[in-house]
């Protein structure tokens, strides 16, 4: 009698996988979505893709400083970073805002061959270009012009000196409304960080002539809170005596510099001796903060924004 065996299926142990156990493939995840019933299940709380419709730009604005799409880093605006939300939760670091793909590693994102790319460009005008050349020749046909402009004299007089009392008044008006335009700028800054948290998972919020993003900000003192690593200081070899991460170990200097850890030496050091995780747990979560990027839209598409 022949005995039948069922074929089982393998998946390598040392398959990659994010927060929920998913394999994480480095050709990209791919979640569900309005338009994609497909995929695997979305993250709870986890926000719908950005439309290509509203990622639309000018390709030929030359300002400085350069926005990311006009960036190599982000496949020139193609690329996501993954700093918050549901995905960076489970792992995800890296996002195409093409094909909708998400990845474990931000380089995969950035290596992947998207099947959309050629199609989302087309729509949203991110064109590759080396934007630093072209704002050379810029600079330089802006120089070349000055030379053939004839300008008419100025006559400049003196201005007559301020009495004291007046340029006294006029910069403590100026330090009151100085301080005023700061107190502004916090509130409008910490509302509109608000605005951004109200949809799980978005980092950016889009204005006519600027967008305002999540960016990162981290403790002084660095990523890592040295008072749950002060085990490692007497950490040694059972036989040797030898401290196993002394070198990781920055102590204080003569300018009164706090002593504290060299943090690859210390994971290089702790993964040799399997302490790796405890380091980990270390550390600290960035905090965040609001900063504005310029637009740059032509007239139809400002008002479409306002529209």
């Amino acid at each position: 009698m022949v005995e039948l065996k069922q074929e089982q299926t393998f998946t390598p142990a040392d398959m990659p996988r994010d927060g929920d156990g998913n394999i994480a493939y480095q050709h990209g995840n791919f979640f569900q979505s309005e338009d994609h019933a497909d995929g695997l299940p979305k993250p709870r709380r986890a926000h719908e893709p950005m439309k290509w419709r509203l990622m639309i730009v000018d390709p030929d604005i030359l300002s400085k400083p350069a926005p990311n799409w006009q960036s190599p880093g982000s496949r020139y605006g193609l690329i996501g970073r993954v700093i918050t939300g549901p995905y960076y939760e489970m792992g995800y670091r890296g996002h195409c805002y093409a094909c909708e793909g998400y990845f474990l590693e931000l380089d995969w994102a950035k290596e992947h061959e998207c099947r959309k790319e050629s199609a989302f460009r087309d729509t949203t005008r991110r064109e590759i270009r080396d934007y630093t050349a072209l704002r050379k020749v810029a600079r330089q046909f802006t120089r070349e012009q000055a030379q053939f402009t004839v300008q008419e004299p100025i006559m400049v007089t003196e201005p007559k000196p301020k009495p004291d009392h007046v340029l006294v008044d006029e910069l403590a008006i100026a330090k009151a409304e100085a301080d005023e335009a700061k107190d502004r700028y916090e509130r409008l800054r910490f509302e509109v960080q608000l605005r951004i948290g109200e949809k799980p998972g978005r980092v950016v919020i889009f204005g006519t002539t600027h967008e305002a993003e999540l960016e990162e900000v981290w403790d002084k003192a660095g990523r890592y809170a040295s008072t749950r690593l002060v085990q490692f200081r007497e950490r040694a070899d059972q036989n040797t005596a030898e401290l196993l991460y002394g070198d990781a170990w920055i102590p204080e200097a003569t300018k009164v510099i706090p002593g504290h850890w060299n943090i690859i030496k210390l994971k290089g050091l702790a993964k040799r001796n399997g302490d790796l995780e405890e380091v980990e747990a270390a550390k600290l979560e960035p905090g965040y903060r609001v900063k504005l990027v310029s637009r740059n839209l032509d007239s139809r598409k400002l008002k479409k924004v306002i529209a």
